[in-house]
């Protein structure tokens, strides 16, 4: 399974992109930093997108794509009711953008197919299952299965170790927005900082056994290196990348 970054941080730059994983080169996991990360060949190649939830910078790019292919091709989106919802009622409204869902009349761009949470899905050649996460609106992990297998946390707070008793990932993508000293506000907002998430890490080792693979997405870019560095002193023995813009990896 090929993982590439195209966004890893919760503002945009000339340097910086909002969120978005992309597996195989098929498989998009949010769609924040998609289009100005890829070329419109690449994008092309996209088969499915899976959301974590209905905030801007995690379904953005959604209707740019749209406009690329509209009356060539239809892209699938996939996610929770809640999140559907939002997109389809605001961002492709036909106000903002048009009605992509239905537009052209014989051949929609948009298909938006929804996901019951912790229910495993088909999509194409993956497995995927949303779970609960704990943010200020419905959010939701991602785990994919395949060959090998991923859990995407979206935006999340703590408590995400509780579904580690129902997941065996290769890779965990955490959401690690803040350093230690706005610790209050990462868990008023539904998000971590490095403290939160070694309790996180700590929780799966205990319960599952092993330590796996771990990256880090949603990071502000204005306290990146502060970050970094309380990263770097997180205990010994963990494998953790701080993840940047173009980062591919194997899993």
């Amino acid at each position: 399974m090929k993982v590439r970054f195209l966004g890893t941080h919760n503002l945009e730059s000339d340097k910086t992109r909002l969120p978005s994983v992309l597996v195989d080169d098929i498989l998009l996991l949010d769609a924040g930093g998609l289009t100005g990360s890829l070329s419109f060949e690449e994008q092309a190649r996209i088969k499915y997108i899976v959301l974590s939830h209905h905030h801007y910078d995690h379904i953005r790019d959604i209707p740019c794509l749209c406009l690329a292919f509209f009356g060539v091709r239809t892209f699938s989106v996939y996610g929770a009711e809640k999140t559907l919802s939002v997109l389809s009622s605001y961002l492709v409204d036909g106000t903002l953008y048009p009605k992509f869902t239905e537009r052209p009349e014989n051949n929609p761009t948009l298909k938006l197919i929804p996901i019951e949470p912790l229910n495993p899905q088909k999509v194409g050649e993956y497995t995927i299952t949303l779970f609960p996460a704990n943010h200020t609106v419905e959010s939701y992990a991602i785990f994919v299965e395949r060959d090998r297998k991923l859990f995407y946390t979206g935006d999340t707070g703590p408590g995400i170790s509780k579904w580690w008793e129902r997941v065996n990932p290769d890779l965990i993508i955490f959401d690690l927005t803040l350093p230690d000293r706005f610790e209050e506000m990462a868990r008023e907002t539904g998000h971590l900082s490095p403290k939160l998430l070694y309790d996180e890490i700590k929780a799966f080792r205990d319960i599952k056994g092993y330590t796996p693979k771990i990256a880090l997405t949603h990071i502000s870019p204005l306290l990146r290196e502060e970050i970094e560095r309380e990263v770097s002193k997180l205990q010994e023995g963990l494998s953790i990348i701080v993840g940047r813009e173009g980062l591919e990896m194997e899993i």
